[in-house]
Formats: structure tokens, C-alpha cells, sequence
């Protein structure tokens, strides 16, 4: 869009040069190869340009014929096409005169970027969103030797493709290199070694023995490629019943735990119901075990009607 307009611009601006001078005559002499360091291809860049209006030939220096090829590659431009379809479509009321090359090939200009060089910028990015404690992570990059094309121009970096705050084990994520309106992604292959201190079965814990202190000891290890919740404190695990029997050195997950029932099925209960700021009280069983704030089915003692109650401490539960 930018072209188009640029290109509109330099023709109006030609037009009025026109009118005023008379007929003017421009001669280009195309050349057989060419190198550019832009986006951009210019007349300029592949062709000499001569005339007897310096303003004119300023103007014509600088219009855009294409875009240039991505970087480290070549594309061809035909002198007779681009005469006839683009410049002289342009600047009708203007002699051109066209020599030189019928096939100009342009190249362009490119430097090699190694993933290693933006390190740095990688590793700041990787700071910004992870949130696992300092010091329990270690981040590398797989792929630092790959080598991307690039032009020979300044560039920046963006970042994108991750999208939780912690990441593990090996995984990608994308790195754009933009350069004007030119944008180059490349993917970054990497690996993020995890180390947490975490609770380890000091001793074998038999199934449903409710778990105390001593039957925990604390150890910090690799936990990389475990995919279930650790438990990584006390109040995650003392006073629960296992659901399994572990063994000495297991490490414990919150999978193989659970809140011991204050409520066990056959348990009479009192259910309360508060009904327009009047609390009503009716007597139950419990027809499920459970745990404070958990939903059990209770059975309605008078009615026998089932309904869904949470519990709220030992033989009593609320609608």
C-alpha cells in the first residue's frame, strides 16, 4: 500500500513538472546484474537514468519497481515489460528511451544471523513469562548454530509461541526477525530442566493409614518429566489417607491422597437450609462418605428424598 501510494505521489508531482516544461525525454540503461540492500527495488538500483530535467530523474531514481527477493536470493526483472507496463503506464506524457540489458538479474544483499548471536535477547524473553522459583530452572537453546539469512540492514526481534508460564522439558516457540516490512520466523528448539524440593514417603505408607509428619521427608530432585501435581508441602499431605500403598521414597502426589471423611456413609446427619432468613433443620443419613466441603447424597430421614448436601463439619451438612 505504501508503494502504491508513493509511486501515486511521484506521478502527480511529474505530471505538474510536465505541464509546465514540455514534453521531456529519459533514457535508462539497464544493467545485467545488480545487488540491493532493501526491501525495495528501485529504477535507481537497476538502471542508469539520464535526463534534461535533473528534478525528473531524481524521481524516476526512486520509483519503486518491486519488491526485492528474501534474503541471499536473486529474482529477474525484464527491461521491455517493466517499460511498457509500469513506468510508461505512469509517466505517459514522458519520452522514454530504454538500452542496455533485456533481463536484469537483482540479488539481494543478506548477512547470516546465528541464533547463538541473540542469546541474550532469547533469555530475556524467557525471563519475562516464567514464573517457576528462581534458581529451580535451567534453560538451554538446541538449535544456537542455526543460521538464518538475513539483509544486511538493522533488524528486531519478537518473540511467540509459549503459552503457559511454566514450561518443561523440550519444547519450541517461534523467533521473528523483522526487518521494514519484511518479517522472517525461525523456530527455536529447546529443553528446560526443572529441579523443586518435594515430599518423599520417609517410610512405607500403607493404604488408607492416615499420613503424619514422620512419614514425610522433604528432597530436592529432578521433576522435569513428571506430569502430576507434587506434593511440596506439609499441608498438602499431613492428615490426609493415602489411596494406595507407597512405597519408602515414592513421591508423593496429591493423586494418591485424600481428605480423610468426617462423614461416613450410613452417618446420621443434620441438614441445614436457610429458607427467607429462617434456618430450618432436618435429620438425615448420609448415603456417601465425605470430607469438609465436599457434596455427598444424603437421604432425608422423614421424607426419604435425596438430596445434595456439602458438608460442613462432622454430622452436620447444609442444602
Amino acid at each position: 500500500m505504501f508503494n502504491v501510494v508513493y509511486n501515486y505521489t511521484i506521478c502527480l508531482f511529474i505530471t505538474c513538472i510536465i505541464s509546465l516544461a514540455g514534453a521531456v525525454q529519459v533514457s535508462f540503461v539497464f544493467r545485467d546484474s545488480v545487488m540491493v540492500n532493501d526491501t525495495l527495488i528501485t529504477l535507481g538500483d537497476i538502471a542508469g537514468i539520464r535526463s534534461t530535467d535533473g528534478s525528473l530523474s531524481d524521481v524516476l531514481r526512486n520509483f519503486v519497481v518491486a519488491d526485492a527477493a528474501p534474503a541471499g536470493y536473486s529474482r529477474f526483472i525484464c527491461r521491455d515489460d517493466l517499460i511498457t507496463y509500469k513506468v510508461q503506464s505512469q509517466f505517459k506524457s514522458v519520452q522514454l528511451i530504454a538500452r542496455g540489458a533485456v533481463r536484469t538479474c537483482i540479488a539481494t544483499n543478506f548477512k547470516e544471523l546465528i541464533v547463538g548471536d541473540v542469546y541474550d535477547s532469547i533469555m530475556q524473553y524467557i525471563n519475562s513469562i516464567v514464573s517457576w522459583p528462581a534458581g529451580s530452572w535451567n534453560f538451554s537453546v538446541l538449535n544456537t548454530s542455526d543460521k538464518i539469512k538475513i539483509f544486511n540492514m538493522p533488524y528486531r526481534l519478537e518473540f511467540s509461541g509459549i503459552n503457559t508460564n511454566r514450561p518443561k522439558g523440550q519444547f519450541s516457540f517461534q523467533m521473528a526477525i523483522i526487518q521494514g516490512g519484511k518479517v522472517m520466523r525461525t523456530p527455536l528448539r529447546c529443553t528446560m530442566k526443572i529441579s523443586l524440593p518435594v515430599i518423599l514417603a520417609a517410610s512405607p505408607i500403607m493404604r488408607g493409614e492416615r499420613i503424619t509428619p514422620d512419614k514425610c521427608v522433604f528432597k530436592t530432585m529432578d521433576v522435569t518429566h513428571y506430569s502430576v501435581i507434587l506434593c511440596d508441602s506439609l499441608s498438602q499431605v499431613v492428615g490426609k489417607r493415602a489411596l494406595r500403598q507407597i512405597q519408602e521414597g515414592n513421591v508423593l502426589t496429591t493423586k494418591w491422597l485424600q481428605e480423610i471423611p468426617v462423614v461416613e456413609k450410613g452417618d446420621a446427619i443434620r441438614i441445614i437450609s436457610n429458607i427467607n432468613k429462617v434456618k430450618v433443620a432436618v435429620d438425615a443419613v448420609a448415603r456417601e462418605s465425605g470430607a469438609i466441603g465436599e457434596k455427598i447424597w444424603a437421604e432425608n430421614a422423614a421424607s426419604h428424598k435425596m438430596v445434595r448436601v456439602v458438608i460442613k463439619s462432622k454430622g452436620h451438612a447444609e442444602l
